[in-house]
């Protein structure tokens, strides 16, 4: 029962990983096609995909430490590429309506979860 049950959280885990991934990659293409600069945005989002090989090592070892320290900073990272992208928008439009965090999140650009 606990092989099975773990087995299915890294194959969870792994999934929500690269769905998380996939969303963020699209807020970049979208980003892209109003001529925004999403450079710091997509070196963030390499850094976040390049930690993937960490997550599923830890997970597949079933190493609890390596996991929570792979976790922790990937929720640092995930936060990095929300902020880049607030930056990114509010650069290429000012501190006007979409300058306004809570316009991003209504946009649902401050929604992606770890």
């Amino acid at each position: 029962l606990k092989d099975d049950l773990w087995a299915n959280y890294q194959q969870y885990r792994l999934q929500r990983f690269d769905t998380n991934v996939q969303q963020a990659d699209g807020v970049i293409t979208i980003l892209g096609k109003y001529n925004i600069d999403t450079t710091a945005c997509q070196a963030t989002l390499t850094t976040i995909s390049g930690r993937r090989s960490e997550l599923e090592a830890a997970l597949s070892a079933r190493d609890q430490e390596k996991l929570k320290t792979v976790n922790a900073e990937l929720k640092t990272l995930w936060q990095q590429f929300r902020k880049d992208v607030k930056d990114a928008v509010r650069g290429h439009y000012g501190k006007g309506a979409a300058g306004n965090p809570a316009a991003l999140t209504s946009s649902g650009l401050g929604t992606l979860t770890v």
